[in-house]
């Protein structure tokens, strides 16, 4: 008699039973997968741990994978019963009718559809697809209760524009000390509605971990220590105590408020994720575990499921699904929806850098005069040609000693300023934004603020100065760029082949195979002979010495 496999879906688990408790076991096996550098882990070391993540656990798996769990199930000629206790809150497929002046192009109503007939998944629209449109279209079409998630500031008040724009009436917000929930349409802060989702209790009892921690440490101090460590462990211990102390005030008003915004989110029909790679955050996973009616989950991401990781992929589409429509920079660059870049690899061969990597990228990359002589002098190649010139980079080190670099190489400095997501100034920090978008600002160096979702539509020239290999990141800078801009909808692209250091080349590879599967390799022009068609970690020698002048360098690589 062959094994028989229940599942009852639910919106955000499907719990697996059956009575055959080894079927059980292999199938939990099945849908494990081992975390990358799993060995490295104490808990592992210790024999306490496997290494893998169970995604079929206690008897119950992540809706969005229960495709996965079917194939496994068949794969072992089991059977399987399938209750689908879901409800669709979609009545009927509802007018769309924009109010913005921009109805939805072509593809962005077969993106509509696909939300509308496969319920949940991954929207892989690139940057410059229209996303924040699509996801009008889909509330209008479905007529259902929605919660809109994004987690930047700048996301937030552009989606909140748009929003009432093509919507045409006023939505909800959960932002900052905001908590707005009567409307049919609520866009929230990812971090604004984690805090607040936090149980007071479990408010009070870590800031209690928190001060007890704190006095021992102190208590430590006074034999060690000199008096002016003793007064900032006594400054923080004074300043716990008092959030400590407003926290058991406010106690009741704060459950109050918990218990509202629980019910609210119990109450949403259709959650919408904006740069739905990140949903693999825990708090992210907290949300949705609580929008248990929601039927309609769906990500918008132009990287959906880049994540190196398994486990990553495997979780992202465990909480929305998988890709249910796709558009690509090229299809967008034909249908002159985006700007076309034109890019350029520049080589750097020197100085060379013989340490490990964090060294080899402050040396080879932050600090290395050559590669910031390189991007002064395209620098002043866009500032004549009147092309606003956004220069991106990883670190507030990098940022500050660039922009130091570029004034002491002739550029004004009112021609160049530095933002990052760690700016104290917010308003200088809007105020060099909107310089820049209005062409009054020829240069604007800029941290990873600017990669998702920034609306850049006056980028003449992107510098990718940042270096690395993420392949999120090196898309979605990219896309920054190719909006339709007044430059010929054309764009200058640059990017750096770093040949200092093996690790430098390591990444130069891995940003060039991305540029390759995302079909962007037509597109660029290399300022000498391109080293490989794809990189093979053992050429890494030949590499390096084909293009060193200094051979014996080498040696310490």
């Amino acid at each position: 008699m062959s094994t028989t496999i229940k599942l009852i879906m639910g919106n955000v688990y499907t719990k697996v039973e059956s009575a055959d408790g080894v079927a059980i076991n292999e199938l939990t096996k099945d849908m494990s997968r081992r975390i990358p550098g799993f060995k490295h882990s104490n808990q592992f070391k210790n024999g306490l741990w496997d290494g893998s993540v169970k995604f079929l656990d206690k008897g119950y798996v992540l809706t969005g994978l229960t495709e996965v769990l079917i194939h496994y199930i068949d794969k072992h000629r089991y059977t399987y019963e399938l209750v689908d206790n879901r409800i669709d809150p979609m009545t009927e497929v509802h007018p769309v009718n924009l109010k913005g002046g921009r109805g939805p192009r072509e593809y962005q109503w077969d993106a509509i559809e696909a939300i509308i007939t496969h319920k949940r998944g991954a929207v892989a629209a690139s940057t410059n697809s229209g996303k924040t449109l699509i996801a009008c279209g889909a509330i209008q079409a479905t007529g259902v209760k929605t919660l809109f998630l994004t987690h930047r500031d700048e996301l937030f008040t552009q989606t909140d524009e748009s929003f009432e724009k093509d919507l045409g009436h006023p939505v909800g917000n959960i932002w900052g000390d905001n908590m707005d929930l009567d409307k049919h349409v609520t866009i929230a802060m990812v971090p604004t509605l984690a805090r607040r989702l936090e149980h007071p209790t479990q408010s009070i009892k870590k800031l209690t971990d928190k001060l007890g921690t704190l006095m021992v440490k102190k208590s430590r101090m006074h034999k060690i220590m000199e008096a002016v460590e003793i007064e900032k462990a006594e400054k923080s211990i004074l300043t716990t105590q008092k959030q400590l102390d407003n926290k058991k005030t406010t106690f009741n008003k704060d459950k109050m408020d918990w218990e509202t915004l629980a019910k609210y989110l119990q109450s949403i029909e259709m959650v919408i994720i904006d740069e739905s790679h990140h949903c693999i955050a825990t708090s992210y996973e907290d949300i949705l575990s609580l929008c248990e009616k929601a039927y309609y989950r769906i990500g918008l991401s132009g990287t959906p499921f880049e994540y190196e990781d398994e486990t990553k992929t495997l979780k992202s589409i465990g909480l929305l699904g998988p890709t249910i429509f796709s558009i690509d920079n090229n299809t967008l660059i034909d249908k002159g929806v985006s700007s076309t870049p034109e890019c350029e690899i520049l080589y750097v061969n020197k100085p060379i850098v013989a340490d490990d990597y964090n060294l080899a990228y402050k040396k080879g990359i932050i600090l290395n005069p050559e590669r910031n002589k390189l991007i002064l002098g395209k620098c002043k190649e866009y500032v004549e040609k009147k092309l606003p010139t956004l220069i991106v980079i990883n670190y507030e080190e990098h940022g500050e000693h660039l922009l130091n670099f570029l004034i002491k190489g002739g550029i004004s400095p009112d021609d160049v300023k530095f933002i990052s997501g760690n700016t104290k100034n917010r308003k200088h920090r809007a105020e060099y934004f909107q310089k820049f978008k209005a062409g009054k600002l020829p240069i604007l160096i800029a941290s990873l603020i600017v990669q998702e979702g920034v609306s850049m539509d006056s980028i003449g020239a992107l510098i990718f100065a940042l270096g690395g290999k993420s392949d999120i990141r090196v898309l979605q800078v990219i896309g920054r760029g190719l909006r339709q801009n007044k430059y010929g909808n054309i764009v200058k692209i640059i990017d750096f082949f770093d040949m200092t250091n093996k690790y430098l080349v390591d990444h130069s590879f891995s940003r060039w195979d991305t540029y390759q599967r995302g079909g962007f390799e037509k597109y660029f022009t290399w300022s000498g002979e391109l080293p490989f068609d794809h990189y093979d970690p053992r050429m890494m020698t030949e590499v390096m010495m084909k293009y060193k002048a200094n051979f014996e360098s080498l040696k310490n690589l």
